[in-house]
């Protein structure tokens, strides 16, 4: 497989990503629970061994499941940061609103101060229409 050999980096980088965005620690052990709810077995094991670059080429299915577990295009673990996110694909999709982009515009050029309390502002909107709070999904 090309790239085998960077599939411990990837993941390890993506379960990173994960960990800073919730604040929570991703054990192997709830990885291979969230993986197995989506249909996927694996053993913690295998897991460890994907994880520490002892075992390189996992299975397609390994990867797509991943992929989707971890919101990141099938590429990620070949190309890593050059493939497209699918999280940030959405995030795109949201922009054929018209009222999004002017927002957005809106926003453009604003200080790092004041969009923090435009995003406070928004989260409080958010949970006042009784919505989830909203994840950090895009990767800059």
């Amino acid at each position: 497989m090309p790239g085998s050999s960077n599939i411990s980096h990837r993941l390890n980088e993506l379960i990173d990503r994960r960990e800073q965005r919730d604040g929570t620690r991703l054990t192997n052990i709830a990885l291979v629970a969230q993986l197995g709810e989506r249909g996927h077995r694996i053993s913690k094991p295998y897991l460890s061994q994907l994880r520490t670059g002892k075992r390189r080429e996992p299975s397609q299915q390994l990867l797509a499941a991943l992929s989707e577990l971890f919101e990141v295009s099938a590429d990620y673990f070949t190309h890593g940061d050059a493939a497209p996110v699918l999280a940030d694909a959405a995030l795109v999709d949201h922009l054929h609103d018209p009222v999004l982009r002017r927002l957005l515009d809106t926003a453009v050029g604003l200080s790092a101060e004041s969009l923090n309390d435009l995003n406070q502002l928004a989260e409080k909107f958010r949970d006042a229409d009784r919505l989830p709070t909203a994840k950090q999904t895009a990767t800059w």
